[in-house]
């Protein structure tokens, strides 16, 4: 009996997803590292709001894998070093080439693998509406939460043109801008929207003259590369039901127009 074309499209749909799961669960349990911050709307796995862009992906990623992956959301510096020296995580995220050495480790010989891009941060100034338009020359100092590095200021800091101020989370440095405590805070676009919103601050904005910097979210992994390139596949695949995620955590990855 001949086959219709619909018929045909459902069982290549059905051997695809099939291919996957068979070459892609390696491991029963995949884990992936998280900073445990509030990172809304790209990640957050400290409180029971799970609407975020990482936990929407990870939901999606064990359908189309139908492989199991929890995440482990521990402080920055513990992450990093359980990660990189125990290797004792499959995965961590985010994760970007220029944070590191790619070359392979000297001690074990491994090599960091990186997925494609996932998501983009938008790495800007807040400040308040008023210093919307204010200078380099007008800005003193810049509030920094811990555990972060301000990559667009760095040569400005060099030069000793700003003064850095490291405070304990995003929240605090909003909090200091609020309060003329600090010119500016160094926090990602779409955070500080969150954390405006969520605590009732006073409404700030991206400054159009300040240091400003796109960075690419990746996943990393030393050891779990069958997984990683059906990651790959996926991701470069799928981008336009990646992207309904992000419309859906409404988060933006391009910087808001100059008005």
């Amino acid at each position: 009996m001949a086959l219709n074309r619909v018929t045909l499209i459902v069982i290549g749909t059905l051997i695809a997803t099939l291919s996957v799961r068979v070459s892609a669960c390696d491991k029963k349990n995949y884990t992936i590292g998280v900073q445990s911050i509030d990172y809304t709307p790209h990640y957050n796995f400290t409180t029971s709001d799970r609407l975020n862009f990482l936990n929407e992906f990870i939901i999606w990623l064990e359908l189309k894998t139908q492989c199991k992956f929890t995440i482990l959301s521990l402080p920055i510096k513990r992450l990093n070093f359980t990660f990189e020296e125990q290797q004792t995580i499959d995965f961590i995220y985010p994760d970007n080439p220029n944070w590191h050495d790619i070359s392979p480790s000297e001690e074990t010989g491994i090599q960091r693998v990186y997925s494609p891009s996932i998501a983009v941060a938008l790495g800007g100034t807040m400040v308040t509406e008023a210093n919307k338009y204010i200078s380099i020359a007008q800005f003193n100092t810049l509030a920094i939460p811990r555990g972060f590095t301000p990559v667009a200021w760095l040569p400005l800091k060099a030069q000793k043109k700003v003064n850095f101020r490291e405070v304990s989370d995003a929240k605090a440095s909003l909090l200091m801008v609020q309060t003329g405590r600090v010119d500016g805070a160094d926090i990602e676009y779409n955070v500080a929207q969150y954390l405006i919103k969520k605590h009732k601050l006073l409404p700030m904005v991206l400054a159009d003259n300040l240091p400003f910097i796109y960075t690419d979210f990746h996943l990393s992994t030393f050891t779990q590369l069958d997984m990683m390139k059906t990651i790959t596949e996926l991701v470069n695949n799928h981008q336009i039901e990646i992207k309904e995620m992000k419309k859906k955590v409404r988060l933006l990855e391009q910087k808001p127009n100059k008005n």
